[in-house]
């Protein structure tokens, strides 16, 4: 069943919008950020078992994403986020 959960960033002059599809849900949930203030970081666990996650946010409150990446996937994702936040365009990105 989790096989059919997706997950989708955008990403455009304001905002970041991460939705999210759960198999039961034929609606996402959504939750909206402002750009100006959020940061992608690797959340590094200090539990072995548990792998480092890939999260949005800042301080105190953070949005996990990519649970289902490997860690070299999420690494490179937060890579390539990074440099979209720190692209001044008002063009909303397209990486399809």
């Amino acid at each position: 069943r989790r096989g059919q959960d997706r997950e989708r960033i955008i990403i455009d002059s304001s905002d970041i919008t991460i939705c999210r599809w759960r198999y039961e849900d034929e609606t996402p949930t959504t939750t909206r950020l402002p750009r100006e203030w959020t940061q992608v970081q690797i959340i590094e666990r200090n539990d072995a078992a548990r792998k480092p996650q890939l999260a949005f946010g800042r301080g105190g409150r953070w949005w996990v994403f990519g649970q289902f990446l490997v860690e070299q996937e999420k690494r490179a994702l937060k890579r390539r986020i990074g440099q979209v936040l720190r692209q001044t365009s008002h063009v909303p990105v397209n990486d399809n």
